[in-house]
């Protein structure tokens, strides 16, 4: 079941008009990786919240429920 954090994640890349593949290249990680993180199965790394703003450029307020989404852990 997906979390949270999956959710956004999957959220971002969507509205970014941004493949798994492509969203995988630009954070340094498998496509397999990047969807077991987005349906929940599989632990975020921790530098993947930083890496997402920074690439994305992510206002204030997405950074910021990125960042929440993370500390909840269902």
């Amino acid at each position: 079941m997906p979390t949270k954090y999956g959710k956004e994640l999957r959220k971002l890349r969507i509205d970014m008009d941004e493949s798994i593949h492509a969203m995988a290249k630009k954070m340094n990680i498998s496509i397999s990786y990047l969807s077991a993180i987005e349906s929940g199965s599989r632990k975020i790394p921790d530098d993947l919240t930083d890496k997402l703003i920074t690439k994305y450029r992510l206002n204030k307020e997405r950074s910021e429920e990125l960042k929440v989404a993370e500390k909840i852990k269902a």
